[in-house]
């Protein structure tokens, strides 16, 4: 057969397998096998689950697996569900039967509740990964009505339970800006306790000053200022279904120096933003100015980020709760913020927010 015999051949063979022809020649033609699904990874080690923890903190744990099929096996990339994940194994080539510690490290998210992460294990000649999971609870040392990422209350008034999660005693101090009204404690009689029951009463709120968020003030480190949803009817959302909304609702900046510049960002979504689009940024109280300091694409997802600075009026002291607005191209949608405006001069609580 010349060298123009040989080539005819090799094209037909190619189309053979192209097409599906069959016949003689097709049946010659023998397709690779494909990759095995899922690698024989097994996981030895209980499921993993973090623990309670607060957002922001580092948290680590250990996954072990092992290889339970009867040949070796190479772990390749590792990745996972969540940039605040990440994962690594101690050990990459693994014989039959052995086994290596997968090591994980979460950043901890602040949705609050019951969050999972999926943790993508390849290996070398499988088509799919090793799939495993961490678990954590995200939460406040202090809970509101038991935690969870629904835990707030509902209705324009009504009560709430606040408890510590190790068991230790704190003091309330304060329930968005008021002073606490207690069930059966009297702070001024009684010992500081683990729980609390306390009552709220926005009747004679109206608009967008009926609370959209519960803020709570306490002596518990780590839990001086947090948060809970409030559910009411007829409260006004700060953005529509229709127009761009904020991926942070509110901002919770704890104690501020008056006159003094917090860091913040929000991210705004909805709608594909264009070089050239002018972003409008305002506050809607006297007490609390903002400045932009720059946009710029958020790590992920879509949208444009805010990087702000917010700034209490220098001679207002106490509670603020503000809204800041985004406008852009007629398109609105706000914020809240919640801090409180203490002096200058003093640098932490000793006993209590400032009044």
């Amino acid at each position: 057969m010349d060298g123009v015999a040989r080539r005819a051949v090799g094209w037909v063979a190619a189309w053979a397998v192209v097409l599906g022809a069959s016949g003689p020649l097709a049946s010659q033609v023998v397709p690779p096998e494909p990759p095995p699904d899922v690698p024989p990874l097994q996981q030895v080690s209980p499921a993993l689950n973090l623990g309670y923890h607060k957002p922001g903190e580092l948290v680590q744990g250990v996954i072990t697996i092992m290889n339970a099929g009867d040949k070796p096996l190479t772990i390749g990339k590792i990745t996972t569900s969540c940039e605040c994940t990440l994962a690594d194994v101690s050990k990459r080539e693994l014989k039959p039967g052995e086994a290596t510690d997968l090591f994980v490290g979460m950043n901890i998210p602040g949705e609050l509740g019951q969050v999972e992460r999926g943790i993508l294990v390849a290996v070398d000649g499988y088509r799919d990964p090793f799939v495993t999971a961490v678990g954590v609870e995200v939460g406040f040392p202090v809970r509101l009505n038991g935690g969870g990422r629904t835990a707030g209350v509902t209705g324009i008034r009504g009560a709430f339970k606040v408890d510590s999660v190790e068991g230790k005693p704190f003091r309330v101090f304060a329930v968005n800006g008021d002073e606490p009204q207690f069930v059966g404690y009297d702070p001024a009689k009684d010992s500081p306790r683990t729980e609390y029951q306390v009552m709220y009463d926005w009747a004679d709120r109206r608009g967008v000053e009926v609370p959209r968020w519960l803020v709570v003030e306490t002596d518990h480190p780590g839990a001086e200022m947090f948060v809970g949803r409030a559910l009411v009817t007829g409260v006004m959302p700060l953005s529509s279904r229709e127009s761009i909304k904020p991926v942070q609702e509110y901002l919770l900046l704890g104690q501020v120096q008056a006159g003094k510049a917090a860091p913040a960002a929000v991210t705004i979504s909805g709608r594909p933003f264009k070089q050239g689009q002018q972003l409008r940024v305002t506050s809607r109280s006297p007490n609390l100015s903002v400045r932009v300091v720059k946009l710029q694409k958020p790590e992920k997802g879509g949208g444009i980020e805010v990087v702000m600075e917010l700034v209490p009026k220098e001679d207002f002291r106490g509670f603020l709760s503000a809204i800041v607005d985004f406008e852009i191209d007629g398109m609105t949608c706000g914020t809240d913020v919640y801090l409180r405006s203490i002096d200058p001069v003093i640098q932490e609580r000793a006993a209590g927010p400032q009044r």
